[in-house]
């Protein structure tokens, strides 16, 4: 009762008592030995009634901000994508007037006693910081509360307005490449909180779009860091980006830019994947491995590794190319991993080779009688769903994979020579996810994807097409199978025998 009295208290005067709105922030490194405070990041902890009514002003007024999240992924039903521009200590710079009249013109309109309560939560004069043993009290006159759950929010809804009022700048200018038959991108940008991405096929179009951006962003108190900036390019061209102040030289196809826990390249393709999932998987398997090799039933610890170990090794696999190499190292993985929890060492004499064979047979035996699926079918289940609700969602991300899609090629292709577009001599269509889905789903699978349990239906069509073989079918003409069925015989005599009970000489139990 004196908790509902306080809310509508607050909501009334638009105030908070001292002793809730009170929090402690404490500096967490980023660098081994921080050497000053841009090396360290601060989170505050609020107390339990001041996350509750940041929830209960986002339940009520979040949906006011979704015109701003166009181009924004750090929201319902959205992803992100390429050239990744770190915007410096976004949360913490970010001018808490510019925050505040984000809530006014917004929030206001339709819900005048929620905004003047998050008026009164952003309005943060001083913070309390907890060094050595001691709370220290340092003014603030800009920044948000990093840990407050109404922070990432607001922040990003501002990025992301910030974007969009710089590409609708932007977008009518010339910014097609080399090729005047192949059409430029329908959107430039994205963002996924302070993550910020922009492409395109002209550098001085992408040049004006940053000079926009930055301009736009100073008026909110945050700035583009040029020492966190990287620029991939598949060309040759010697353009180099200005970004404040400071020039920015493009790296090489080969190079590898890191988009939310993925790496995207213009060459690198699934040799780069392979080596993340490889990296991520077999720290995460490392660091549970005390869990996972435990002496406990097998499926009990099957199913642990798939919590701990799967989720971070196949970190945003529906972003994959669906490509055959790719599938078969994500196995190949999973069955190095299951075959370190079964157990199995090599018996005397026997060759390395064989013993590898043989041990990870094993383990292929056990997940298929403890009913997990492979990695590869985990995979292909995740790109299945997420170009599905891609498709019914129909927001920038499916113009993105309509862009220059297989209907459009294929328009192109009927056209004579020099008229209509063609693929460049070194294509590589086995990483275009887009022909995998139409051999599925048709031409129109857009249409189809909008009818969900249609959808579904033909997810498992869609793994047994594409999952790699489970065995290349020859385990009948190997004979390294003997030392996993010695003693097997034994061992079911001994099960019939505790199956009967023990019986008396003369034959009676």
């Amino acid at each position: 009762m004196r908790l509902r009295e306080m809310l509508s208290d607050a909501l009334y005067t638009g105030t908070l008592p001292a002793a809730v709105e009170k929090g402690l922030t404490v500096l967490l490194p980023k660098e081994a030995q921080p050497t000053g405070w841009g090396e360290t990041r601060p989170i505050t902890l609020s107390s339990t009634v001041l996350k509750a009514i940041a929830q209960l002003l986002l339940r009520r007024c979040a949906y006011t901000l979704a015109p701003h999240n166009t181009l924004q992924w750090a929201s319902p039903r959205k992803q992100g994508t390429e050239l990744i521009l770190t915007l410096r200590k976004a949360f913490d710079s970010v001018a808490q007037t510019s925050l505040a009249s984000l809530v006014e013109e917004h929030v206001g309109p339709t819900h005048p006693w929620e905004a003047r309560l998050w008026l009164s939560l952003l309005q943060a004069r001083e913070v309390t910081v907890a060094v050595g043993g001691e709370e220290v009290g340092v003014p603030q006159t800009n920044g948000v509360r990093q840990g407050s759950p109404d922070s990432p929010v607001l922040s990003s809804a501002r990025v992301g307005e910030a974007l969009t009022e710089t590409l609708a700048h932007t977008q009518q200018q010339e910014r097609g490449g080399d090729n005047p038959l192949l059409p430029p991108p329908p959107h430039h940008g994205g963002s996924y909180m302070d993550d910020t991405y922009l492409w395109g096929e002209n550098p001085l179009h992408l040049q004006a779009t940053l000079d926009k951006l930055q301009r736009t962003l100073h008026k909110h108190g945050l700035r583009i860091n040029p020492k966190k900036t990287r620029i991939v390019t598949n060309t040759d061209h010697p353009f180099k980006f200005r970004i404040d102040g400071q020039l920015v030289t493009p790296e090489g196809g080969e190079a590898a830019l890191t988009v939310l826990g993925s790496p995207v390249s213009f060459a690198g393709g699934p040799q780069h994947l392979a080596a993340e999932m490889g990296t991520r998987g077999r720290k995460a398997f490392g660091k549970n491995k005390h869990i996972l090799v435990a002496k406990t039933a097998l499926k009990r610890r099957l199913n642990l590794h798939t919590t701990l170990v799967r989720q971070s090794a196949l970190w945003g696999c529906e972003s994959w190319p669906i490509q055959d190499t790719l599938l078969r190292a994500a196995n190949t993985l999973q069955l190095q991993q299951v075959r370190t929890m079964v157990g199995g060492a090599r018996s005397p004499g026997e060759a390395w080779t064989d013993w590898n064979t043989r041990t990870l047979r094993m383990a292929r035996v056990h997940l298929h009688k403890n009913k997990q699926d492979r990695w590869s079918t985990h995979v292909l289940r995740m790109i299945w769903g997420v170009w599905g609700h891609v498709a019914r969602a129909e927001q920038a991300t499916l113009d993105m994979l309509q862009w220059r899609g297989m209907r459009w090629w294929r328009q192109q292709q009927a056209m004579p020579q020099g008229v209509g577009a063609r693929h460049a001599s070194r294509f590589n269509s086995s990483l275009d996810t887009e022909r995998h889905i139409v051999t599925i789903a048709g031409p129109e699978w857009e249409q189809v994807a909008a009818d969900r349990i249609q959808w579904n239906n033909l997810e498992d069509r869609f793994i047994q097409t594409f999952d790699p073989p489970w065995s290349s079918g020859k385990q009948g003409q190997l004979q390294n199978l003997a030392p996993t069925r010695r003693g097997r015989q034994p061992a079911l005599r001994n099960r019939a025998r505790r199956q009967r009970g023990p019986r008396l000489r003369d034959g009676r139990a």
